[in-house]
C-alpha cells in the first residue's frame, strides 16, 4: 500500500511537470532535450550521440529494491542480470548501427539512449524521465529523442506510455501484448511489433482443445497483462465449449507463502468429488516471477505435487529455463514442470545479429560501450572477464549461443521508427533523402512535430525479419500472428540441471487471415512429452471435470461459482422405457424420447431414423406370394374356360354349374387379393385387407355349404318323399348371396366402428420400423372370421353326413376333403398369425392363409372334374341306370337323385 501511494504521488508530479514543459515548449518552439547517462548513479544506460536519438527500455536486470532511505534502486549484479534483456538491448544497438552503415537516413546520423527498466514499472517510469530531459528545460541543442522502443512488460509499457504520450513521443513495444494497450483513446502513441494477447489466448485455447482437454484451471497475475490475458483466454475457451474451474488471481508481488496458501485453497484442500478437485491442466497468464513461484510451490507442496498438473504458460514464461530452474532464487521445479507447454511469438533468426554477437568479446567490447556486457559474460560463462585469475574466461565465444526469441521484434521496432522517419524526411525534402543535410534543414530549425511523426508511424510498411509485410491496424497493433508451441523436455537424465532440460518446439499456430479469423494449428504429436515421461499426443493425460455417464443416463450440469459449468455434471438415470436417449439439453438436462420411426444409438447419445419396412414387391416372401397368386389365377382361368366349353356335359352339369361359378369367382378373387396385401400399406389398402378376405372366403364356403346341404337333403330323403325345397340353382344362389351378405354386414360394421388406418410401429428391439395396418388384429376380425369358421365347420359336417353316397356321386367325398383341409389350414395359421408372430408378418400370413384356402378348395373340388373333362372325356357322358338288383328300392332312389342333381 505504501509503495502504491508513493507511485501515485510520483505520477501526479510527473503529470504536473509534463504540462508545464509542454506549455513552455509550445511557446518557445523548443525541443525537449536529452541529458547524458549518469553512470555514477543507479540510473545506468547505454548511449550513443546522433542527430536523432532513439530511446530504448529493456529489462536488463530483474529486481529493483529500496535502500535504507526508501529510494528505489535496481539490483545491478550479474546474478540478477536478465540474459534475454541484454540480448534485446544489443539487438537495438545492432539495428541502429546497421542503419547508419547503410546511410538509411542519408546524412542524418542516428543515436540511441538505451536504459534498464529493471522489470519494475515505477523504476522504469523514473528512467523514462531521462528521455524527456525534464531536468534541463532551459538548455538548447540539436539532439532529440523522437521515439522509444520498449518496454517488455505490458505493465511497464502502460506506465511509460502514459508519460510519453503527454509529449507526443511514440512508444513501440517489442514484447508488450496486453489487450489494454489497444485502447487508442487512452494510448494514441503506443504501437507494437508483436501480436497482442487475444491471439495468444486463442492459440493456447486451440492447443488445449486439440490435445483433448475440456476442463482447465487458470492462474493469472493481477496486473494489466494477467487480467486482460486471462479474460481473453476464458473467452476463447468458452467459444470451444471448454470449462474453466478454479480461477486463481495472484499479485505480482505475492510472497511464496501467499501463493502457497492461495493454491492450496483452490487446488490443494479439495476432494476429488469437488469440481476443483478434478482436472490437471493449469493455464498461467502471469509474469515470469509469478509463474516461477507457482511452479515452485507445486514442487514443494505434496498435495499439489500429487495432482500431476500439466502447466501451460503464456509468452512471459515462454521458453525461459529460469522459470523452472534458477539457482539465484533457489528454484528447481523440473520434476513437476516436465511436459510444461507454452506459446511464444514465432522465433525468427537474425543471422547478421548472430554474427554481431559472435564478434563481441571482453577484450574488444568495453564497459564504456555497454556497461552490462561484463555481467552478461559472467552470467553466460560463469567467470568474470575482468578477473586476472580467470585467464581463460575471455577465450569463450558467443558464436553458438541461442538468442532470445524476441530479438527480431526489437529489430522490427527500430525499423518502424526508421521507416517512419525516412518517409517523413522524404516528404519534407522533396522526395530525396540526400537533400536532408541536417536535422535543422529537414525539420525547419528546431521544430519537430511528434503528432506528425506518429501519423507516419501508423502508415509505415516494410518487410519484417521473417519476410512478412509489416503493417499496423487502426489500433496500433501488428496485423498478423505466428506462435511457436513449446514443450519442456528432459533430454538427458545423466546431466545435471539446467543442461538436462530444453524447450522443444512441438508445433505452430498462425493467424492465416486477419479479416475472416482463419487460423492454422500444427502439432507434431510424436514430439510431445508429458509429466509422467510418456510421449505422443494420444498419451496425453486428459483433463475432465466429470466422468462420462453410463448408457441410459443423462447429465445435470453443476454450478461453478455463480455460473453453469460446461463440463461438470452429475449423472442421473432416465425414467421410462429403453427408447429414451441420453444427452444434455440445457443446464438442467433431461432424457428425450426418440422421434417416431427412429431409435437410439448404442451409446444413447443420438437417434437414428429407421428405414420403413413392409411387404415390398422386391422382397423374397412377396415374390413367393405373387408367384403362388399368379399360378392360382392361371389355374382358375383354365377351369373357367374348360367349364364354359363343356357347359352341357354331364360332369359339369352334375357339379351344380351356377354354384361352381360362384366358387371359382371366390377362389379367383382370393388369389387376386394377394396383390393388395403386398406393397406399402395405405388407408385404402388396409380397408380392403380387412373387408375383402372374409367376403371372398364366404363366397367359397357359402357355395360349398349349399352344395353339401343340397346333396345331404337329396340323399337322406325317403323314396316316396317329395322333392326337397330350395334345391334349384336359383335358390342355391340366393342362399349363397345371403351368406355373403352376412359377411359384408360384419365387415361394414367393423369398418365403421374402427376405420382403417395405416401406421408404423417400432418392433424387434428397436432395430426396425414396420408399416402395418392399425387394428388389423381387432375384435371385429374375430367376429368376421368366426362366421367363416362356422361355414367351414358346417361344410365339414355335411361332408361327413354324405360320405356313404354311391360311387357315382363321389363329389361329396372331395367336398369333405376340401372341408377337412380348410379346418387344418386355419387351425394351423391361427397361432402363427395371431399369437406367435411379429406384426410385420401378420399381413403375409393372412394373405397366404387366404390363398391356401382358395387353393385347397380348387384342388379338392375341380381337379377331379378337370381330369375327367380334359384327360378322360369318355367318362364325361350320361351313364345308363344300373341293372336291377336285390335292392331295387335303392336303385330307384339313386336314379331319382341323379335326375334331381342334373336337372
Amino acid at each position: 500500500m505504501k509503495r502504491a501511494r508513493k507511485a501515485n504521488v510520483l505520477f501526479a508530479c510527473v503529470f504536473f511537470l509534463s504540462l508545464l514543459t509542454a506549455c513552455r515548449a509550445q511557446v518557445n518552439h523548443e525541443f525537449v532535450m536529452l541529458g547524458p547517462c549518469n553512470t555514477s548513479s543507479d540510473i545506468t544506460c547505454e548511449r550513443r550521440a546522433g542527430d536523432i536519438i532513439l530511446g530504448g527500455l529493456f529489462p536488463v536486470h530483474r529486481k529493483a529494491e529500496r535502500d535504507d532511505q526508501g529510494i528505489l534502486k535496481c539490483v545491478d549484479t550479474s546474478a540478477t542480470l536478465n540474459e534475454f534483456g541484454f540480448e534485446r538491448l544489443e539487438a537495438m544497438r545492432f539495428a541502429v548501427q546497421k542503419a547508419n552503415e547503410d546511410n538509411f537516413l542519408g546524412n542524418i546520423n542516428i543515436g540511441f539512449d538505451m536504459r534498464d527498466s529493471c522489470r519494475d514499472s515505477t523504476y522504469a517510469l523514473r528512467q523514462s524521465l531521462g528521455f524527456l530531459n525534464i531536468d534541463r528545460l532551459n538548455r538548447r541543442g540539436h539532439q532529440l529523442t523522437v521515439g522509444v522502443a520498449g518496454a517488455a512488460s505490458s505493465t511497464v509499457s502502460i506506465a511509460v506510455t502514459d508519460l510519453l504520450n503527454l509529449f507526443e513521443v511514440p512508444l513501440v513495444s517489442y514484447a508488450s501484448t496486453s489487450a489494454k494497450l489497444s485502447d487508442v483513446i487512452r494510448y494514441p502513441s503506443f504501437f507494437r511489433t508483436i501480436p497482442k494477447d487475444q491471439f495468444q489466448a486463442r492459440a493456447m485455447a486451440d492447443v488445449i482443445y486439440r490435445l483433448g482437454w475440456r476442463y482447465v484451471h487458470t492462474v493469472a497475475s493481477t496486473d494489466d497483462y494477467g487480467k486482460a490475458g486471462i479474460e481473453s483466454f476464458i473467452e476463447a475457451a468458452k467459444d470451444l465449449q471448454m470449462d474453466v474451474g478454479a480461477r486463481i488471481r495472484l499479485s505480482s508481488e505475492a510472497s511464496y507463502d501467499e501463493v502457497r496458501n492461495t493454491m492450496m485453497q483452490y487446488l490443494g484442500n479439495v476432494t476429488s468429488g469437488h469440481p476443483f478437485g478434478r482436472g490437471n491442466m493449469v493455464v498461467m497468464f502471469a509474469g515470469l516471477n509469478v509463474a516461477k513461484v507457482v511452479v515452485n510451490v507445486t514442487q514443494r507442496t505434496e498435495e499439489l505435487k500429487n495432482r500431476k498438473f500439466t502447466f501451460f504458460g503464456s509468452d512471459s514464461l515462454g521458453d525461459k529455463i529460469q522459470a523452472v530452474y534458477d539457482t539465484s532464487d533457489n528454484v528447481n521445479s523440473i520434476e513437476v514442470a516436465r511436459g510444461l507447454l507454452s506459446v511464444v511469438p514465432e522465433a525468427i533468426r537474425v543471422p547478421e545479429l548472430e554474427e554481431h554477437m559472435a564478434r563481441l568479446n571482453p577484450t574488444s567490447y568495453t564497459t564504456a560501450e555497454n556497461p552490462w556486457f561484463a555481467q552478461y559474460w559472467e552470467k553466460k560463462f560463469n567467470c568474470n572477464p575482468h578477473n586476472t585469475s580467470a585467464a581463460g574466461c575471455t577465450k569463450n565465444s558467443l558464436a553458438n549461443i541461442t538468442l532470445d526469441s524476441k530479438v527480431a521484434y526489437v529489430v522490427d521496432a527500430v525499423n518502424v521508427f526508421l521507416h517512419a522517419l525516412r518517409d517523413m524526411m522524404m516528404y519534407k525534402c522533396g522526395g530525396k533523402i540526400e537533400m536532408c543535410s541536417s536535422v535543422s534543414h529537414c525539420f525547419n530549425g528546431t521544430q519537430f512535430c511528434g503528432s506528425e511523426f506518429i501519423s507516419y508511424i501508423k502508415e509505415v510498411e516494410f518487410r519484417t525479419q521473417s519476410n512478412d509485410m509489416f503493417k499496423l491496424d487502426n489500433k496500433g497493433d501488428y496485423v498478423g500472428a505466428k506462435y511457436d508451441i513449446k514443450n519442456l523436455h528432459i533430454i538427458d537424465q545423466d546431466k545435471s540441471p539446467p543442461h538436462n532440460i530444453k524447450f522443444e518446439t512441438v508445433g505452430t499456430w498462425q493467424l492465416v487471415n486477419a479479416t475472416s479469423g482463419a487460423t492454422n494449428l500444427v502439432i507434431i504429436s510424436e514430439k510431445l512429452q508429458w509429466i509422467d515421461g510418456t510421449q505422443g499426443e494420444y498419451n496425453a493425460p486428459l483433463g475432465n471435470c466429470s466422468d462420462e455417464c453410463n448408457i441410459g443416463q443423462f447429465k445435470t450440469r453443476l454450478q461453478l461459482g455463480n455460473r453453469p459449468s460446461l463440463t461438470c455434471w452429475k449423472c442421473r438415470d432416465c425414467k421410462g422405457d429403453h427408447r429414451y436417449v441420453s444427452f444434455t439439453i440445457d443446464e438442467y438436462g433431461r432424457c428425450d424420447r426418440c422421434p417416431p420411426n427412429s431409435t437410439n444409438t448404442a451409446d444413447h447419445t443420438d437417434c437414428n431414423e429407421l428405414e420403413e419396412q413392409y411387404l415390398a414387391y422386391k422382397d423374397g416372401l412377396s415374390i413367393f406370394l405373387m408367384i403362388l397368386a399368379v399360378v392360382g389365377v392361371a389355374l382358375v382361368c383354365l377351369t373357367f374356360v374348360t367349364f364354359l366349353a363343356k357347359w352341357r356335359t354331364p360332369v359339369v352339369m352334375a357339379s351344380s354349374r351356377e354354384l361352381s361359378m360362384v366358387l371359382l369367382s371366390g377362389i379367383l378373387l382370393c388369389f387376386l387379393l394377394t396383390f393388395v396385401f403386398i406393397g406399402r400399406p395405405s388407408d385404402a389398402s388396409c380397408g380392403i385387407q380387412r373387408f375383402c378376405p372374409a367376403i371372398f372366403l364366404s363366397m367359397i364356403f357359402g357355395a360349398l355349404l349349399m352344395k353339401t346341404n343340397r346333396i345331404s337333403r337329396v340323399f337322406n330323403r325317403t323314396i316316396n318323399a317329395q322333392r326337397p325345397q330350395f334345391i334349384s340353382p336359383m335358390s342355391q344362389l340366393v342362399f349363397s348371396g345371403i351368406i355373403v351378405s352376412i359377411s359384408c354386414v360384419i365387415g361394414a360394421l367393423w369398418l365403421l366402428i374402427s376405420p382403417p388406418k395405416a401406421t408404423t410401429k417400432i418392433a424387434t428391439e428397436n432395430v426396425k420400423v414396420v408399416r402395418i395396418c392399425e387394428h388389423l388384429l381387432h375384435p371385429g376380425l374375430l367376429v368376421s372370421w368366426t362366421w367363416i369358421f362356422f361355414l367351414i365347420i358346417a361344410c365339414t359336417y355335411y361332408g361327413f353326413q354324405t360320405r356313404k353316397i354311391p360311387e357315382n356321386f363321389s363329389e361329396t367325398m372331395f367336398i369333405s376333403f376340401a372341408a377337412y383341409a380348410e379346418c387344418i389350414i386355419w387351425l394351423a395359421f391361427i397361432p402363427f398369425g395371431f399369437v406367435g408372430l411379429d406384426d410385420q408378418y401378420v399381413t403375409a400370413i393372412v394373405s397366404l392363409g387366404t390363398m391356401l384356402s382358395a387353393l385347397a378348395a380348387w384342388g379338392c373340388l375341380f381337379i377331379p372334374k378337370l381330369y375327367i373333362v380334359i384327360l378322360r372325356p369318355e367318362r364325361n357322358r350320361r351313364q345308363s341306370a344300373p341293372h336291377q338288383s336285390c335292392n331295387t328300392e335303392f336303385s330307384k332312389r339313386v336314379n331319382n337323385t341323379a335326375a334331381t342333381l342334373q336337372g
